[in-house]
């Protein structure tokens, strides 16, 4: 990078990862100024199945985790794209990290980033090399049709403070429809804070009691081979939770009292991660202004609860057209965020499918039978923790991972070979 006689004429570099076998290709922005004009021109080619997000692009830029583009960023000062692929994180760097185990959707879905951007990047002007002052970044996020959708963090401050203010016209406009009541707005928050509390407890201490097994002892990976099936059962377990509280908190037309609980808290977050202040935000050391687009399916959401004050039996095609955001927001996040920074934050997991479950109670809290829900989610949790317990252990098919490490001395002239594994 250093002393090639091309590095000066290179204005983006494309590098594409594989950090296990199979799963969606994440798209990373690597850049040491802003991402407007890098977003700007990946939403101009044209990708056809984007999946990108600027949660993640905030997450990266906070953790000290290099990759192969990284040399160009910090040498030369060149803006570039990452693509890379996690799923199957077992696999990397073993024996079963082969061209055999790689999924060939995975492998379509980097062509499907290279071609059309190849395309776009060689046809115009590049001479800016796509450079803006930090600062300039916007939020985005892929979505249905639309493909990709981004606005600046500069709106942030008026989109969080906006979004505030209209929950409490919301909340204060239903109390006078007689639609909304105080009391029912606080008794909504007991369904949903403790199926938050007790779905974090169960999955974060589920995994500390089954971690000090060898079999996940020995996959120095993080994520283990029946990761799937835990991240699952989280899940399920969270939604069991939520059907069975909220069943047992519903009363006739008080779906709207119970919405608030989760917007609120969505917009609390948002608050606390995603304002800015200064050079952070509210809370030192954890500004994620690429958070921002958690704001879509909360005002999404005031509108679906709007719905709900001005009818009795609102459009569930509305209602369904409504949720679409936090579906296809967060429902990602459930198994990406354990696969991407290991089983240690399985409770992330049964968080956000509370909080989708939560922002959906306009829907489903109209259906009376949430306790035949809750039997059925129960039923597929155990499915799932059954499977998980099944799979956990090594077969030809699983095998147990070996490491091997040569440290050398250089002041007396030893080596050794160390392991990572018990022994």
């Amino acid at each position: 990078m250093n002393e090639h006689p091309w590095a000066q004429d290179v204005a983006m570099v494309l590098n594409f990862e594989a950090r296990g076998s199979g799963g969606p290709s994440y798209m990373l922005v690597e850049t040491n100024g802003g991402n407007r004009k890098i977003i700007e021109e990946f939403s101009n080619a044209g990708v056809e199945y984007p999946v990108a997000n600027s949660l993640a692009y905030s997450i990266y830029k906070m953790i000290p985790n290099d990759t192969d583009l990284t040399v160009f960023r910090k040498d030369g000062d060149i803006n570039g794209l990452n693509f890379a692929f996690i799923g199957d994180h077992y696999d990397y760097h073993t024996e079963l990290d082969n061209y055999e185990r790689l999924d060939r959707n995975t492998l379509a879905h980097q062509g499907a980033y290279l071609m059309p951007l190849m395309n776009h990047l060689s046809n115009i002007d590049l001479s800016d090399e796509l450079k803006v002052p930090e600062g300039e970044d916007y939020v985005y996020f892929p979505m249905p049709i639309i493909k990709m959708v981004s606005f600046p963090f500069k709106w942030l401050p008026f989109l969080i403070i906006g979004s505030g203010l209209l929950l409490v016209v919301l909340i204060v406009y239903g109390i006078r429809k007689r639609r909304i009541s105080f009391g029912q707005i606080l008794a909504g928050f007991v369904p949903f804070l403790g199926s938050l509390i007790i779905g974090y407890l169960l999955s974060k201490y589920g995994w500390v009691g089954i971690k000090s097994g060898s079999f996940y002892v020995d996959q120095q990976h993080g994520f283990p081979y029946n990761g799937y099936w835990l991240i699952a059962a989280a899940a399920m377990t969270a939604a069991t939770l939520c059907f069975f509280l909220y069943h047992k908190y519903y009363k006739k037309d008080n779906v709207a009292s119970l919405s608030i609980a989760p917007l609120f808290i969505l917009w609390l977050v948002c608050l606390l991660i995603a304002f800015p202040v200064g050079d952070g935000g509210l809370i030192p050391g954890v500004f994620l202004p690429g958070a921002g687009f958690f704001l879509v399916p909360l005002i999404a959401g005031l509108l679906m609860v709007w719905l709900n004050i001005n009818q009795r039996r609102p459009s569930y095609i509305l209602l369904v057209i409504l949720a679409v955001p936090a579906l296809f927001i967060f429902t990602p996040f459930v198994k990406a965020f354990p696969v991407a920074l290991g089983m240690g934050i399985l409770f992330v997991a049964a968080i956000l499918t509370t909080l989708l479950i939560g922002l959906l109670i306009p829907i489903i809290g109209h259906y009376r039978r949430k306790d035949l829900l809750s039997f059925i989610g129960l039923i597929a949790t155990l499915v799932c923790v059954g499977y998980a317990f099944a799979k956990a252990e090594f077969t030809p098919s699983q095998p147990q991972s070996t490491s091997l490490v040569y440290i050398q001395n250089q002041d007396d002239q030893t080596a050794q070979w160390a392991t990572y594994d018990e022994v």
